[in-house]
């Protein structure tokens, strides 16, 4: 079985460049989140919409492994709401 741990928050995404990218690239601005102190870029986490997804992972848009039995969920808002533009982050644990 897997939890997933969040606090329901949503969060504003931000943007800017990686360390090693020169900052005249404008093509090279990346969105981020940071979570428990720690930043994410949203380029790294796995699209959740596969063949044969588990039933807890297909509420969440996107999943960054951290170890072989947890790791971090993220949820957009939609325009439909005022959340447009944010993500609510959670931790999983199996």
């Amino acid at each position: 079985m897997v939890e997933v741990i969040t606090n329901g928050h949503w969060r504003n995404t931000q943007y800017g460049h990686p360390d090693w990218v020169d900052e005249t690239d404008e093509n090279a601005i990346e969105e981020y989140i940071t979570y428990r102190g720690e930043v994410y870029w949203l380029s790294e986490f796995m699209r959740t919409s596969f063949p044969n997804a588990p039933e807890w992972i297909r509420e969440w848009d996107g999943y960054m492994g951290d170890s072989f039995f947890s790791g971090i969920v993220v949820r957009y808002g939609n325009w439909e709401s005022d959340r447009d533009g944010q993500l609510q982050v959670g931790t999983y644990i199996s």
